[in-house]
C-alpha cells in the first residue's frame, strides 16, 4: 500500500467516494421506481420516466467498466483490468445485465406476483446482490487501509466512505423483501382492509340472491338484518368507524346504530342512534310493536368473555363481544316513542330473541366468564322471572325460538366445538345436539312453520348459510358463495318462509390478518435485525468512528421508507443511532463489535415499535415488542461473537491494530 500512501495527498481518496456514490445512486434509482409503482405511475415495469435515474447510473457504471477494460486488457488479464479491491464493479454490472434479461423472460414465462414473490423471484435477487458487490469496493479499501495504514489521512478520509458503503449494503440486503419498514404489517394503518359487510336476501332454496344494502368500503357497513313480522321491512345494524377509517382496529373504535328499511333495501330510516355507545342486534317483536336491541356502553364496567369483534375474520364467529357492559333495550318499531331499558343495570346481557307471544325474551347472559341462554318475562318494570336454559360451563349464545314457543335453538361449545343445540324453553329435560361436524355451526333460526332451521357453517371452508330439518337431518348449502362470509352473525326468515335475509362480507386481505401482523411481522423484523447485525459487524471492522451507526441507520431507514413515505421512522433512526454510537464508544475496543451487533438491531426494533405505538396503531403487544428486540440483540451478539472468534477483534488483527494516539 506504499503507492497508495504516497497518493494520499492527491486524488486516491476520491475513488471510494465516487464508487459509493454510484452505488447510492443506483439504489435511489431502484427506490424511485418502487415509489412510482406504489403510486400507480408505472405502466411498464421495464421502462418509464422514473427508470431514467437508475438507467443513468447504470450507464455511468458501464462506461467506467468498459473504459478500464479497454485500457488495461492488453497489459493484464481481463480479470485484472479493474482497480484492486474493486472487481465488484464488473461483477455488479454483469448481475444487473443478467437481471435486465432474466427478469423479462421470467415475467413472460413463469410470472411474478406482488408481495414477497415480487422481491424473492430469482431475477429480482440479482439487484441487491449487484448493489452489495459494488458497494463492497469502498468498504474493502477502508478495511485494508485500516489494517495497513492506520491513522493516515487517506485512511481517515476513506473510512467514512466505507461507513456509507456499509449503509448501502444494509439497505441492499433489506431492499427486496423482509423489511418491516417497507411492508409495515405491524402497523394497523398499513393494508387495513375495508369494512364492507352488507345486507343480502335470497329465496328459501338459495336462488335469487340479491343485494339489499350496499357497503362502499368507506368505514360504514351493515349487518344483523331481521325481517319485520309483516315482511314489509327489515331492521339492521349500521357500523361506523371513528375517524372515517376504512376498517376498525378495535371494537372500541366503532359506533353502531339501528336502522330500518323496506324489504328491498329502500326507504332507510334511523331508529336508534347508538353513539357514543353501540346499539346493535335488533330483533322485531312478533306483534310488530317493538324492536329490541343490545346497548353496549362506551364506558361499561368491563368487556364480556365472548368472542371476536362484530366483523371477524373467516372462521372466527363466536358470541357477540361487546366493549363494555351489555344491556337489553326496546323501542317502538315506528320510532314514535322513547327507548326503555329491559335488563337490570350492571348486568352483562346481549342478543335478545322474542318469544312467539311477545311476552318473553331469550338472551345471552355473561356470568363469571361464561355465557348462558336465559329467558325472562317482559313487564312494564323490565324483565322478571329470569332463568337459565340448559346452563353449562361452556359458551351458549345465539338463541332462537320455535314458532310454537316450546323450544329454543342456540349455539354451544360444550363439546369443544361450536354446534347447534336445542332445549325446552321451560328448562326441563336435557338439551339435544342437532349438528355434529368438526367445522363451526352458528346462529340457528327456525323457519316460520318450524320445519327447518337456517344456520351458518364453515364446513366447506367458507362461512355460508345452510338449512336443515328441525331434527338436524337433510342439510343443504344455500349460498354456496366461495370467498365470502355469508350470514355474518344472523340469519332471518321472512314471515311466509319464502326468503332469508343475511349479511355478506368478502374475505379480508391476508395481510390484514392478526397472523400476518404478529407472526409474520415478527419474523420479518428478526430477519431485518440479522441484516443490521451484519452491518454492525462491518462497522466494527472499520473501527466504528463516532456517528457511524447514526449515519448507517439513517441511510438504511431513509432508503427503506422513501417508497412508502413513512418519514416518521427517521426520527427513531436518528435517536436510535445516536444511542448506539454512545454505547459502542463507551466500551473497550475489544467489545465494540459484539455490542454494536447486539444494540443496533435491538434499537431498530424498539424504534419501530415506539414509532408505530405513538400513532396508536401498533398491532404488537408490549411483550412481543420487547421479545423481538431481545431476540434481535441475542442474535446480533451471537453473530458478533462468532466473527470475533473466527477472525479476532479489530484490536487483535482482524483488520489491523488500533490507530495510535
Amino acid at each position: 500500500m506504499a503507492q497508495r500512501s504516497g497518493e494520499s495527498a492527491g486524488r486516491a481518496w476520491l475513488r471510494p467516494w465516487l464508487v459509493v456514490g454510484l452505488a447510492l445512486w443506483l439504489t435511489i434509482g431502484i427506490v424511485l421506481v418502487d415509489w412510482a409503482q406504489r403510486h400507480g405511475l408505472v405502466q411498464d415495469i421495464s421502462f418509464s420516466p422514473y427508470h431514467l435515474p437508475g438507467y443513468a447510473a447504470l450507464f455511468v457504471l458501464t462506461g467506467y467498466v468498459v473504459a478500464h477494460f479497454s485500457r488495461h486488457v492488453r497489459r493484464r488479464g481481463w480479470w485484472q483490468t479493474l482497480p484492486p479491491l474493486y472487481g465488484g464493479l464488473g461483477l455488479g454490472l454483469a448481475l444487473i445485465a443478467g437481471w435486465v434479461v432474466l427478469d423479462i423472460a421470467w415475467r413472460n414465462t413463469l410470472g411474478i406476483e406482488f408481495g414477497i414473490e415480487n422481491g424473492l423471484a430469482p431475477p429480482r435477487l440479482l439487484l441487491p446482490a449487484a448493489l452489495v458487490v459494488i458497494a463492497a469496493g469502498p468498504l474493502r479499501e477502508a478495511l485494508a487501509l485500516r489494517a495497513n495504514e492506520p491513522g493516515s489521512m487517506l485512511q481517515r478520509r476513506t473510512t467514512w466512505a466505507g461507513v456509507l458503503a456499509a449503509g448501502v449494503i444494509g439497505a441492499a440486503l433489506t431492499l427486496v423483501a423482509f423489511n418491516p419498514l417497507r411492508d409495515g404489517y405491524q402497523d394497523y394503518r398499513v393494508a387495513p382492509g375495508r369494512d364492507v359487510t352488507e345486507i343480502w336476501s335470497m329465496a328459501a332454496d338459495g336462488s335469487d340472491q340479491r343485494r339489499l344494502v350496499q357497503a362502499h368500503g368507506d368505514g360504514v357497513d351493515f349487518s344483523l338484518p331481521v325481517y319485520a313480522p309483516a315482511g314489509d321491512r327489515i331492521a339492521y345494524t349500521v357500523w361506523t368507524n371513528e375517524g372515517n377509517v376504512t376498517m376498525n382496529v378495535r371494537n372500541a373504535d366503532q359506533t353502531a346504530a339501528i336502522w330500518t328499511a323496506a324489504a328491498d333495501g329502500s326507504d332507510a330510516r334511523l331508529l336508534v342512534d347508538g353513539a357514543p355507545d353501540q346499539a346493535w342486534i335488533p330483533a322485531w317483536s312478533p306483534d310488530g310493536s317493538w324492536i329490541s336491541y343490545t346497548k353496549s356502553l362506551e364506558d361499561g364496567a368491563g368487556a364480556t368473555a365472548g368472542g371476536p369483534q362484530p366483523n371477524p375474520a373467516p372462521g372466527q364467529l363466536g358470541p357477540p363481544n361487546v366493549r363494555g357492559s351489555g344491556e337489553i333495550w326496546i323501542v317502538p318499531a315506528d320510532g314514535s316513542g322513547p327507548a326503555r331499558q329491559l335488563s337490570g343495570t350492571g348486568l352483562d346481557v346481549v342478543a335478545a330473541a322474542w318469544s312467539p307471544q311477545s311476552t318473553s325474551i331469550a338472551f345471552e347472559a355473561n356470568v363469571a366468564g361464561d355465557s348462558d341462554i336465559h329467558v325472562g318475562s317482559i313487564t312494564a318494570e323490565g324483565l322478571v322471572d329470569e332463568r337459565a336454559i340448559a346452563a353449562d360451563p361452556g359458551r351458549d349464545w345465539g338463541a332462537s325460538w320455535s314458532p310454537d314457543g316450546r323450544w329454543i335453538v342456540f349455539v354451544s361449545d360444550r363439546t369443544g366445538n361450536d354446534e347447534v343445540w336445542i332445549a325446552a324453553a321451560d328448562g326441563t329435560g336435557e338439551p339435544r345436539r342437532l349438528t355434529d361436524d368438526p367445522a363451526g355451526d352458528w346462529v340457528p333460526a327456525f323457519s316460520p312453520d318450524g320445519s327447518r332451521i337456517a344456520f351458518v357453517s364453515n364446513r366447506t371452508g367458507d362461512s355460508e348459510v345452510w338449512t336443515m330439518a328441525a331434527d338436524g337431518s337433510d342439510l343443504r348449502n344455500l349460498t354456496a358463495h366461495p370467498g365470502y362470509l355469508d350470514g355474518e352473525w344472523s340469519v332471518s326468515w321472512s314471515p311466509d318462509g319464502s326468503r332469508l335475509v343475511y349479511a355478506v362480507a368478502p374475505f379480508p386481505p391476508a395481510e390484514s390478518s392478526f397472523l400476518v401482523r404478529t407472526d409474520y411481522a415478527a419474523a420479518e423484523a428478526l430477519l431485518f435485525a440479522v441484516s443490521l447485525a451484519l452491518v454492525a459487524i462491518l462497522l466494527g471492522g472499520l473501527g466504528a468512528p463516532f456517528g457511524s451507526f447514526t449515519l448507517v441507520l439513517l441511510v438504511i431507514v431513509g432508503l427503506s421508507v422513501a417508497a412508502t413515505e413513512q418519514w416518521s421512522y427517521l426520527l427513531a433512526a436518528l435517536v436510535g443511532g445516536a444511542i448506539v454510537d454512545l454505547l459502542v464508544q463507551s466500551v473497550s475496543a475489544r467489545r465494540r463489535m459484539m455490542v454494536g451487533a447486539a444494540v443496533l438491531p435491538a434499537a431498530a426494533v424498539l424504534g419501530l415499535g415506539i414509532t408505530v405505538g405513538a400513532a396508536n396503531a401498533l398491532a404488537w403487544s408490549l411483550t412481543l415488542v420487547l421479545g423481538v428486540a431481545t431476540a434481535a440483540a441475542l442474535i446480533g451478539w451471537g453473530l458478533g461473537y462468532v466473527v470475533e472468534r473466527l477472525f479476532g477483534t479489530p484490536a487483535e488483527g482482524m483488520v489491523g491494530r488500533e490507530p495510535e494516539g
